[in-house]
């Protein structure tokens, strides 16, 4: 696509459907991979500098956790509404279904997972279980329904209008519904191909950070980890985040083994019944950073399994660190957590 700029407005509301803040959402495009996505309102507000380089690492002012439910939902739903990754894509079946909704008869392509070696009271295979559907008008192309479900309330959007750009199909006016209740809703106020970018909307600002950024370096000198390989991303391995003016760094990346040995307070997760029934097993990578507190910051998923990476965030987003300290002051750490869902008897 060429360089493009895209604004929309956006409202949140709560389950009474009062109306709880409202903002804007804001990407401007300088080529794949380099770009710049801005939310602000009252509740939330972040932007995100995409750098273009080969390992996706992005700066991010203002809030430093990615964007949660219901802001989540804007980037998708004008960007990507279509699933692409091509890991999840081969884990899942698709299915045809036809069905109305609000009258509307819609052709549906459903994101499903088969349940195996399980039966259910009657001795019949339980029916696959259900990620994503995909709806459009029968023969168009538009997309007019999507909604995913990985093991929480069902999130459906609804784009009530659709524009035309570069060839591709853009909501005007869209509605973000969890377990039945309005959570968002957005317009599009302006979408536009860019002749030109100024250079400047790109770079970020001082106080913004990096994810990820860093050089290798040797453990600091006195810090155990024997009996940690294994345990994500070997032991031993401390990256130190650049800083271009030399001075001590501020944040420093460490292998999983050495983050578990800071552990203080760990809550086991919850293994999600869904998750359960269609006997999905396997291990949930997550990046954190682990603040100057030992708090958990900024998590967000890697790699694993969609109906088991909610609950692998939903816990160690309470867990507790010590504080990693570098000659003797505590610093940010950038590391790896590995959360292993196993089905036993």
């Amino acid at each position: 696509m060429p360089q493009w700029h895209l604004k929309a407005s956006f409202k949140l509301f709560d389950e009474n459907r009062q109306l709880t803040d409202s903002g804007t959402f804001e990407v401007y495009q300088a080529e794949p991979g380099k770009y710049r996505m801005s939310f602000s309102s009252s509740g939330f507000t972040q932007t995100e500098y995409g750098t273009g380089r080969a390992d996706r690492a992005v700066f991010r002012s203002g809030a430093q956790t990615p964007a949660a439910y219901p802001f989540s939902e804007l980037a998708p739903a004008f960007l990507s509404p279509l699933p692409t990754d091509k890991g999840v894509l081969s884990q899942f079946g698709l299915a045809v279904d036809d069905t109305k909704i609000a009258g509307l008869a819609l052709s549906c392509v459903k994101l499903e997972l088969k349940v195996l070696g399980v039966k259910d009271a009657s001795g019949s295979p339980p029916k696959p279980v259900v990620i994503g559907v995909y709806c459009f008008e029968p023969g168009k192309s538009d997309l007019k329904v999507s909604s995913h479900n990985l093991g929480g309330p069902v999130s459906v959007a609804v784009p009530s209008l659709l524009t035309k750009f570069e060839g591709r199909t853009i909501p005007t006016d869209l509605l973000v519904s969890k377990a039945g209740k309005p959570a968002l809703t957005a317009h599009l106020e302006n979408i536009e191909a860019l002749s030109k970018i100024d250079p400047l909307l790109f770079i970020p600002p001082a106080d913004a950070k990096l994810y990820p950024t860093m050089m290798v370096l040797p453990p600091p000198r006195g810090f155990g980890v024997a009996g940690m390989e294994g345990l994500g991303g070997g032991a031993g391995g401390v990256n130190f985040a650049a800083n271009p003016n030399g001075s001590a760094p501020k944040m420093v990346t460490i292998a999983g083994g050495i983050a578990q040995g800071m552990l203080l307070e760990r809550t086991a997760p919850e293994y999600p019944a869904v998750a359960k029934a269609a006997r999905v097993s396997g291990t949930v990578v997550l990046q954190a950073t682990i603040s100057k507190t030992g708090a958990i910051e900024n998590l967000r998923v890697i790699s694993g399994p969609p109906l088991l990476q909610d609950a692998a965030m939903d816990a160690v987003k309470t867990w507790r660190y010590r504080p990693y300290l570098l000659n003797g002051e505590p610093v940010e750490v950038e590391t790896t957590v590995n959360v292993v869902f196993a089905l036993g008897e």
